[in-house]
């Protein structure tokens, strides 16, 4: 009795109306939902972010762009994960080893669902999602050059421009963009110093997207030119620079492509009979983080060459005082200096420097 008196004083009939309205009106379909997503969020992020996020997704848009989003349960992504693996286990060119990332990135638009459109919808995405999307191990690569197998790596190049790329991506500690997109105003051998700003961004084809005025973490980072093998291979592409090509490596005026620098790494590596255990060009930045750790013997050194904010990142690849930074790369050429005699570079023509600068 006391429970219907208390119905009967409560009851609103204009609050569940209200509801119902509000469930109605927040019903909407994946494509909906994905456009509004995409023109509500988008503006906020990189243009290679927004590539990475439309790539992932359409793993499973095709299946899900027409359902209703309350339709899309833990059960029919299940459904939908058995499907897909049957499908890349099919397919012997596929590569894939999980869907890891496509189900982090549904996970997170299902988020921003809630958000702003219904805060009782529940994310149908998982813990026990990214287990069922599992097909098989991932063969983990050897990230780290030893000292020995980067003097191997460097003699093997058969072309200047590759090689002098390599050396010069070593020296900085940095991505394939930062190099690839260096501007030669950024360049001051006189000073013996370098600075990384602007970066080359491709899409997901390795295909010329962008010039970026930033770095990845945000700040421009400076790199002291404190070695002469670093010195030299920068001094040789200084040379044979273009007029009215701004980038320091070019072709035909035109900033090399990711899969033309991983061609020539790949196949240097070969001949230095260090392919497939490692590839990709990322294994340079690990080297120097690492080969810096060695000599120096702190984290900090490593920090100071890869321009990582956080030393928690510097410990997975093995922004200081300069002094440091210009010490570390000193020592790291001096150690590779020792058995630099052995290594022939790729013929270079037309290369000399009239200039004074001490090591």
């Amino acid at each position: 009795m006391k429970a219907a008196t208390y119905w009967r004083n409560s009851f609103n009939p204009f609050e569940v109306k209200s509801e119902e309205k509000f469930e109605k009106k927040t019903a909407m379909t994946f494509q909906d939902l994905w456009n509004n997503y995409e023109e509500s969020y988008f503006p906020t992020l990189e243009s290679s972010s927004q590539i990475v996020k439309r790539f992932r997704i359409m793993s499973f848009f095709k299946e899900i762009k027409d359902l209703d989003v309350n339709d899309i349960t833990p059960e029919f992504l299940e459904y939908l994960l058995r499907k897909k693996k049957k499908e890349v286990k099919s397919d012997i060119t596929s590569r894939r080893c999980n869907f890891n990332k496509p189900l982090k990135e549904l996970k997170a638009i299902f988020n921003w669902y809630i958000e702003n459109y219904n805060y009782k919808f529940r994310n149908p995405v998982l813990k026990r999602h990214y287990v069922q999307g599992v097909i098989r191990a991932i063969q983990k690569k050897e990230k780290v050059l030893k000292q020995e197998q980067l003097l191997k790596f460097f003699k093997a190049f058969d072309n200047s421009l590759y090689q002098d790329f390599a050396i010069i991506q070593f020296f900085c500690a940095a991505r394939f963009g930062e190099i690839a997109g260096m501007q030669l105003k950024n360049i001051d051998l006189k000073n013996k110093s370098l600075l990384i700003k602007e970066v080359v961004v491709e899409d997901h084809s390795k295909r010329f997207l962008e010039l970026k005025l930033y770095p990845k973490n945000g700040h421009p980072r400076a790199v002291a030119i404190t070695s002469e093998i670093f010195f030299n291979a920068l001094f040789r592409r200084l040379a044979l620079s273009t007029d009215g090509c701004s980038y320091l490596f070019h072709k035909e005026q035109k900033p090399l492509s990711y899969r033309s620098v991983q061609y020539h790494y790949n196949k240097a590596l070969a001949k230095a009979g260090l392919f497939p255990q490692f590839s990709s060009t990322h294994i340079l930045r690990y080297s120097m983080a690492t080969e810096s750790r060695r000599v120096m013997g702190s984290l900090d050194a490593a920090q100071a060459i890869t321009g990582h904010h956080s030393i928690k990142m510097i410990e997975q690849y093995a922004r200081l005082p300069d002094k440091l930074q210009n010490e570390t790369i000193s020592r790291v050429g001096q150690e590779l200096q020792k058995s630099w005699d052995g290594v022939e570079l790729a013929r270079t023509v037309g290369t000399s420097w009239d200039g004074k600068v001490d090591f």
